[in-house]
């Protein structure tokens, strides 16, 4: 990460929010809320990938449980990548929200 995108307030670390369930941006009291349909760039191997936020609490439903392959559940949190994929979500991944 750049030093412009660590004084960036769009850019930071997932944490858990003080809202159960839910993912924040660096503060869990103040930091946005990441919400289905919140379109975000997830850093991988120093590359940022754009998606969408999505939640699943049902593995047998959605595309985050067909990317899991040979049935293993996937509950939580992940992002529907623009170019194909998918990238679950975890406290201590770097993100930029996009809108």
């Amino acid at each position: 990460m750049t030093s412009a995108e660590k004084t960036d307030p769009k850019t930071g670390e997932l944490v858990l929010s003080t809202n159960p369930g839910r993912l924040a941006l660096n503060d869990p009291q103040y930091g946005p809320d990441l919400t289905g349909g919140t379109r975000i760039a997830v850093l991988v191997a120093n590359t940022w990938v754009a998606g969408r936020v999505e939640h699943s609490s049902d593995a047998s439903v959605g595309a985050y449980a067909l990317e899991q392959g040979q049935g293993l559940p996937a509950y939580g949190y992940f992002v529907l990548l623009d170019a194909g994929g998918v990238v679950g979500l975890c406290t201590g991944m770097t993100v930029r929200l996009l809108s």
